[in-house]
């Protein structure tokens, strides 16, 4: 659980103090929103997976696939589930 919360951490840095906008980008195949968040003008998302802490959902998009490429090349973040973390 330790990856959960180094997680936050670095979800409340990548916030900073600064409110967080969120806009609706649609729903996906169960009805959940899919958004795209910003905090000071940064996508949470593309910084999430450059930094390793997320990965690219190519169901729905080709988002962060460039980000995801690096950090994996980089081997930042922990594995994941899906096996597409850093060994």
């Amino acid at each position: 659980m330790r990856y959960l919360a180094d997680l936050w951490a670095g979800l409340e840095r990548l916030m900073g103090a600064g409110a967080v906008q969120c806009e609706d980008r649609g729903r996906d195949r169960f009805g959940r929103s899919i958004g795209l968040c910003r905090a000071a003008g940064r996508d949470l998302g593309a910084d999430m997976v450059s930094a390793g802490m997320a990965w690219a959902f190519t169901r729905y998009s080709s988002d962060y696939v460039d980000q995801e490429r690096a950090a994996l090349g980089a081997r930042l973040g922990q594995p994941s589930a899906n096996g597409k973390g850093p060994a």
